[in-house]
């Protein structure tokens, strides 16, 4: 006997949920994440995106939307509780991978997701 699999519920409309979403409808599977959070707008803190996720966004076609709300992280300084410079170094992530660092916030990563019309994202009331 074969099971096919016709729709997939995924919980957590966090950083990986919604793009499992658009990645099953590619692969002609119906899904729905749903998000226990109402909307986040101005809620959690930052989030850095790797190159590797910003070619993950790239496959997906929502890489250029993200990157209208995130800036590109170009080097990082480590310092301590004065203020002095521990450690530094320069990033050059697009040079070596291809795709920048990206620096933004969760709820611009949320507010995405909820527009994209590729997600099916349920938020809690």
């Amino acid at each position: 006997m074969t099971n096919t699999v016709r729709s997939v519920l995924i919980v957590g409309g966090g950083g990986a949920g919604p793009e499992q979403g658009v990645f099953l409808k590619r692969a002609g599977i119906a899904s729905t994440v749903f998000e226990a959070y109402p909307r986040s707008r101005g809620v959690g803190g930052g989030l850095g995106l790797g190159p590797n996720g910003v070619r993950v966004l790239d496959a997906l076609g929502v890489a250029d939307e993200v990157r209208a709300h995130a800036g590109t992280i170009l080097s990082y300084r480590f310092r301590n509780d004065r203020g002095s410079v521990l450690a530094a170094f320069d990033l050059e992530a697009e040079r070596r991978f291809g795709q920048p660092m990206l620096g933004l916030s969760r709820a611009a990563v949320a507010d995405n997701w909820t527009t994209c019309p590729s997600a099916s994202v349920t938020r809690a009331k």
